[in-house]
């Protein structure tokens, strides 16, 4: 393999790395908001606003 080929194959490699690291965010952020409105759910939070929400129209 030539040097050349080598330095293309190391770029597509980093490259690679920053779309994986991009994914990797957005799934954190994702499981974040999941797991806060989980959280939300199981205090009732969610249901209670939905209820005073109702009841106010």
């Amino acid at each position: 393999m030539t040097s050349e080929r080598i330095l293309q194959r190391i770029g597509f490699i980093e490259n690679r790395l920053k779309l994986i690291e991009q994914w990797a965010q957005k799934a954190e952020r994702r499981i974040s908001e999941i797991y806060s409105y989980t959280l939300k759910l199981i205090s009732g939070e969610e249901v209670f606003e939905y209820i005073q929400k109702r009841n106010k129209k």
